[in-house]
């Protein structure tokens, strides 16, 4: 673990969803909140905490990604029911409904400065709209199948030039901070970066062993992570394409992949019904969280220590072999689990 980082920095959550598989995940410009999409709601939990703070309901689809204002006062989701909403974060409420797609709403992202929206989607168009009224902008047509990502260039510009590479369907894309490159995820099994100035390739990500479904840059541009249906997650060199860590730990596909805003921590969501934070420099996977049959939850630490949320209820899932114990078993069973105390951080500041 980095010593310079804090307590907010080092939370390493695994997220544990009891309605179904998690799509996407997105960390606040700041840090401070976690968006984790699954099943019809997006959960919104404090990244030091592991609490989560709130649920946003109101797709009547599965939610498929949410992205955060660059202010990270708005959350903005894209649903299987074809439409993409805006919500407040601090209430939860509801916005703005961007409607017209005639497909999946498979991917979404906000503009640099906040103002516009994109979706990309199953009816193989991109859109950008106006982000406080939702009138559509601009309608991108001319892929063949559908978009699966959408991504605004951190510099201003108009599309420019065609990426031909990936013998197979591309599923994800990122750019680096600094708007130079871009990075492309593929069922080909690899991802790519790409100089954008030129078109040229600059290296193939290869190690994978399925399609590649998640790609991210890191906040300084100089590594990439890459989430697989082989389960794992990857970090990689960006500017050689060598292979700087392998995390594992996933029972199932790795959809999406997010770096924290300093860069320390790493966010995966697998089908698994699970997500989890990782230390983006050793790949170390630091706690874990469970909710209860109760509708609390359980946040482990490797060390044993753990903390509870809301009523333990009769039963809870144990993340060692998923076993099924009641509260009172756990002292029994794992005598060196120790309980933090109500409210406490995870880990200290």
């Amino acid at each position: 673990m980095m010593s310079g980082m804090t307590g907010a920095e080092r939370a390493e959550v695994m997220v544990r969803m009891t309605f179904g598989p998690n799509h996407g995940i997105e960390f606040s410009p700041d840090g401070a909140l976690l968006a984790v999409c699954s099943a019809h709601h997006v959960e919104v939990i404090d990244a030091r905490s592991g609490r989560v703070l709130r649920l946003i309901r109101g797709h009547a689809g599965i939610v498929a990604d949410a992205a955060f204002s660059p202010d990270g006062t708005v959350i903005l989701t894209g649903s299987y029911d074809g439409t993409a909403r805006t919500w407040e974060v601090a209430s939860g409420r509801p916005l703005v409904t961007f409607a017209g797609h005639d497909g999946a709403v498979y991917a979404v992202a906000f503009s640099p400065d906040g103002t516009r929206v994109a979706t990309a989607s199953s009816d193989s168009t991109v859109r950008v709209w106006n982000a406080a009224s939702g009138v559509p902008v601009l309608t991108l047509a001319g892929h063949f199948e559908g978009a699966q990502d959408v991504a605004f260039s951190p510099a201003t510009g108009a599309a420019r030039m065609t990426l031909r590479g990936h013998p197979d369907e591309v599923n994800a894309v990122s750019f680096a901070p600094d708007g130079s490159l871009l990075a492309t995820a593929s069922d080909d099994r690899t991802a790519r970066v790409w100089d954008l100035l030129s078109g040229a390739h600059v290296c193939t990500l290869s190690g994978h062993d399925s399609w590649v479904y998640g790609v991210a840059f890191s906040p300084r541009g100089d590594v990439i992570a890459t989430g697989s249906w082989d389960n794992t997650a990857r970090i990689w060199d960006a500017a050689t394409g060598a292979c700087l860590a392998t995390l594992a730990g996933h029972a199932g596909t790795v959809e999406a992949v997010a770096f924290s805003p300093s860069g320390a921590l790493l966010a995966t969501a697998s089908s698994d019904a699970t997500a989890r934070l990782w230390d983006a420099t050793s790949g170390a996977h630091l706690a874990t969280l469970v909710p209860l049959s109760s509708g609390g939850y359980i946040m482990l630490l490797p060390d044993g220590r753990y903390k509870l949320d809301g009523d333990p209820g009769d039963c809870l899932w144990w993340a060692a072999g998923l076993r099924r114990l009641g509260p009172a078993e756990v002292s029994s069973r794992f005598p060196e689990v120790r309980r933090l105390p109500p409210g406490a951080p995870i880990l200290p500041a």
